[in-house]
């Protein structure tokens, strides 16, 4: 499912309007599932570590990334890799202040905002399970509690951090979680299931309606968004199912075990196939961001392909690259 996931929101930066709409009706909200799925019980008890593990493993990424993108800002505006102006220190300044409020409006990490979200969505899923264990409230009446949010989403309360936004897309975590409990899940496997949801999105998707877990898409969407996103939480789980023990599932599998690194470097990976295209046509620009529209639909699977392997291998060089300083740290030492 994370493989399916976040090919998903590699495609839906393609450029390709029509894509990106009907991939933001599931990539992320499969997301924020599997982390309520994964959910242990031992987090529910010792809730403090369950915080810390989840402020190390998105929090200090998403600073780690976007200092790295903030300080080679300028660099890559004269390579003219990026648009926008040259940063002086009042500008960088300021970056800072935005990543400290879990914001960066760098382009080649802008991705990066799931981190944030998911990070304050896991603990928005948490407190409501904590509260409906500990008063006997169950965990669909916490559910419904959740939902209550979506009225102050449409009001006009300030919302720092995004806070009342991510309350109320917060009872995803918890159907991931209430389906970890009661294997809700396998009952959703069967092909008829995905050709149901699968209609009903691209109902939707014909009517032209825009539903997503960005925040700037929260605000405006219509009130039948759950309806979605059940949909294609539905979609992905029966065809994840359907494709576990084939070749396409070993891969996708394989995918979602780089999620991280395809989320933070896949904008870069694009910009790897722009650069072959500055080479074939002097006319495009390395500049167009996330990709060049002309001929996309074309360039399109190379596109997606570059933005998915690049980062696997990147990632995998890394590791190796770790993992040889640290044998060769131990050996020092004995």
């Amino acid at each position: 499912m994370k493989g399916l996931a976040i090919t998903g929101v590699v495609a839906g930066h393609t450029g390709i309007e029509s894509l990106e709409i009907f991939v933001n009706y599931w990539h992320l909200p499969v997301f924020f599932f599997i982390s309520g799925y994964f959910l242990k019980y031992k987090h529910i008890n010792n809730w403090k570590v369950y915080i810390v593990s989840r402020f190390k493993r998105l929090i200090i990424p998403f600073m780690v990334y976007g200092i790295v993108a903030l300080m080679l800002h300028n660099f890559f505006l004269d390579l003219n890799i990026i648009t926008g102006i040259q940063y002086g220190f009042d500008e960088y300044i300021h970056g800072f202040k935005n990543l400290i409020l879990l914001f960066s409006n760098e382009q080649l990490v802008g991705a990066m905002w799931f981190l944030p979200a998911l990070f304050i969505v896991s603990i928005f899923g948490l407190l409501f399970i904590r509260l409906s264990i500990t008063y006997k409230l169950g965990i669909y009446l916490s559910s419904i509690m959740v939902f209550g949010a979506i009225i102050v989403c449409y009001g006009e309360f300030p919302s720092p951090y995004s806070v009342w936004q991510y309350m109320s897309i917060s009872w995803i975590f918890l159907l991931g979680y209430v389906c970890s409990m009661t294997e809700y899940d396998n009952k959703c496997t069967e092909w008829y299931w995905f050709a149901g949801s699968i209609i009903c999105l691209l109902l939707f998707l014909f009517m032209d309606m825009q539903f997503g877990l960005q925040v700037s898409i929260i605000n405006t969407q219509s009130i039948l968004f759950p309806i979605v996103f059940i949909a294609g939480i539905i979609m992905i789980n029966s065809l994840s199912f359907q494709i576990v023990d084939t070749p396409l599932g070993l891969i996708f599998a394989t995918i979602g075990d780089f999620s991280f690194s395809i989320m933070a470097l896949h904008f870069v990976g694009f910009k790897i196939v722009t650069l072959v295209r500055v080479a074939m046509n002097d006319s495009i620009n390395l500049s167009d961001f996330p990709v060049v529209k002309t001929d996309i639909y074309s360039w399109m699977p190379i596109y997606m392909i570059v933005g998915i392997i690049f980062p696997i291998i990147a990632s995998m060089s890394f590791n190796k690259l770790r993992y040889a300083w640290n044998s060769n740290s131990r050996v020092q030492k004995s």
